[in-house]
């Protein structure tokens, strides 16, 4: 049985823009990212793009608007360009993304087996300018992706983050990010908590 490589819960309430639980479109191919709604806080919400690295939406929660996103992204640099496009595209509001964006943002996210061209590192970067993301600090292990191949050995990096512009973070200003144990993924979840700033 294929399970989502994303699950994200309670993050929105079932509304008549949304049909809950959404996945994303992949044609052919099965969803990797799913998202479950639980009704709390929430005024409404309605997805504002779907594709087969990403799924963003709007809501609203105690009268503030803002666009949350979840990645998986593609393992080639060239195909996440057009990622990279579509979340740029959506950065003139409040905004956070978190996921698996397979790419690191240099060497020191990187065990020393884990090796990658620079070119992937540095389109990452340029992409988090150009949308005045900031790369949120987590809680917990350094690396999030870990697996043993018996050509490569051990091979770890941090390939799963979560991203926030200014304007969400004065919102959500005591916001925090926790990288959880594996399970049966090669990946660590990421648990994100939001709590409004106050006055």
């Amino acid at each position: 049985m294929t399970t989502p490589r994303m699950l994200c819960v309670s993050i929105a309430t079932p509304t008549a823009q949304i049909g809950w639980p959404f996945m994303n479109q992949r044609n052919n191919l099965r969803p990797n990212i799913w998202l479950f709604g639980k009704p709390k806080h929430i005024d409404h919400s309605r997805i504002i793009h779907s594709s087969d690295q990403c799924i963003l939406f709007e809501t609203s929660v105690n009268s503030h608007a803002w666009c949350f996103g979840f990645v998986h992204a593609r393992s080639t640099h060239v195909l996440r360009r057009e990622l990279w496009t579509s979340i740029c595209s959506h950065a003139d509001q409040p905004l956070c993304v978190m996921g698996d964006f397979n790419v690191v943002l240099g060497a020191h996210e990187r065990s020393r087996g884990a090796r990658k061209p620079a070119r992937p590192s540095q389109e990452f970067i340029s992409f988090l300018d150009e949308a005045h993301l900031h790369d949120m600090d987590t809680v917990g292990p350094q690396f999030t992706w870990v697996t043993r191949r018996s050509n490569h050995g051990y091979m770890a990096a941090r390939l799963d983050r979560v991203l926030a512009n200014d304007e969400f973070l004065d919102t959500w200003h005591s916001t925090s990010a926790t990288v959880l144990p594996r399970i049966s993924s090669d990946h660590h979840p990421i648990l994100l908590r939001l709590h409004e700033t106050s006055g």
